[in-house]
């Protein structure tokens, strides 16, 4: 089934769009002193606007447009900008235990490399990382990524847009305040691509678990439940885009 494009519409900004705590399943990974499972890789039931730990609402997306459609609005533990998540995207979430943060780049790197090479072994081409962390076809952005690092874990956690109408992006985001160079000013619909626009028809299951091979470390299973832990007040670094 394609994914719905959304419509716009008219009327009176909703200003009553409260910004939930985090819950999704990568949670655990943040806080939680015992990780059975070092890696992540699902698929959203429905359509949900995260922030980064810094964004803020009035600057980072549309509440009218999120109210109207009842698309709910989480903030996330780690940095970077606003992201849209639908079952039309795959979520990544990694877990590296008694590493030290040196060198933030080296970890994108090492970890937007596996993921490159699982996309290419489902036949997608002209992959490259451009800016901080992001994952490009070309000059457009297919998958965006940060890092979070507290008492020697550190986690990597991504969105990779599989077939996520852009005009949906253009929608309920708003422009970001901060952006990388290569962006240039570029709107969502111009900087954004999907998997599906450059051609890729392999199932969303497949590529599921073409990452999840990629990126699981050796002796650990692959996660298959959902988790939901009350968020806590530690604090971490947040680096990203």
């Amino acid at each position: 089934m394609s994914p719905a494009v959304l419509t716009p519409t008219p009327g009176k900004s909703v200003l009553n769009c409260p910004v939930l705590p985090y819950s999704l399943p990568d949670l655990t990974f943040f806080h939680s002193r015992k990780i059975e499972l070092d890696t992540m890789c699902w698929i959203p039931d429905r359509r949900i606007i995260v922030l980064g730990r810094g964004s803020q609402p009035e600057q980072a997306f549309f509440p009218e447009q999120a109210a109207r459609r009842n698309i709910p609005v989480m903030r996330r533990p780690s940095g970077g900008e606003t992201v849209l998540l639908s079952p039309h995207t795959i979520l990544i979430a990694a877990v590296r235990t008694g590493v030290k943060l040196q060198s933030p780049h080296r970890f994108f790197t090492e970890f937007n490399q596996r993921v490159i090479s699982a996309l290419q072994s489902c036949g997608v081409e002209d992959l490259n990382q451009k800016g901080t962390s992001d994952i490009c076809i070309g000059r457009k952005k297919i998958l965006g990524s940060s890092i979070y690092w507290h008492r020697n874990r550190l986690l990597y956690h991504a969105v990779l847009n599989v077939g996520e109408p852009l005009e949906n992006i253009d929608i309920l985001l708003k422009h970001p305040p901060r952006e990388p160079e290569y962006r240039k000013g570029r709107s969502h619909s111009e900087f954004v691509t999907s998997l599906r626009l450059a051609g890729c028809r392999t199932s969303i299951e497949i590529l599921k678990k073409s990452l999840i091979s990629e990126l699981i470390s050796p002796g650990q299973s692959q996660w298959s439940s959902h988790a939901s832990t009350p968020a806590t007040n530690n604090a971490g670094i947040m680096l990203s885009t």
